[in-house]
């Protein structure tokens, strides 16, 4: 959904990165032998220079598992330059030399709440053929 609110208002992402991408993009050093936590810290740090928010809170960050994989959990807000609050959740885990980021992002208020079930069932059922 695009609004004069934001460019994408409710918005699923599921995307695959090489290692020299991700490093390149979060000005990061993530190897095969990379930790989970160590990578989260990376996507945080990614995701506020790619929005250019000064200020992306970090409400969780929990261990998971993502089609058999360890992986992250990140829980996250930001309010953009009109004052809309996003919520943001974000699964990331390794293989096979490249990252993998689940990632649904909505306004705080109403889109959030209302789609989270069925991006939790997405992740759920997500696997790596």
């Amino acid at each position: 959904m695009i609004s004069k609110d934001w460019p994408t208002l409710n918005w699923v992402e599921f995307d695959r990165y090489s290692f020299a991408e991700v490093n390149k993009e979060m000005d990061a050093r993530i190897d095969e032998n990379s930790v989970v936590t160590e990578v989260a810290a990376y996507y945080r740090a990614g995701m506020e220079k790619q929005l250019e928010m000064p200020t992306i809170n970090e409400l969780s960050l929990t261990p998971a598992t993502v089609a058999g994989e360890p992986a992250f959990r990140m829980e996250l807000n930001f309010a953009n330059p009109q004052g809309v609050t996003f919520n943001v959740l974000a699964y990331g885990f390794i293989k096979d030399g490249n990252f993998y980021e689940l990632m649904f992002q909505a306004p705080r208020v109403h889109f959030y709440n209302e789609s989270l079930a069925e991006f939790e069932a997405m992740v759920a059922s997500f696997e790596l053929i």
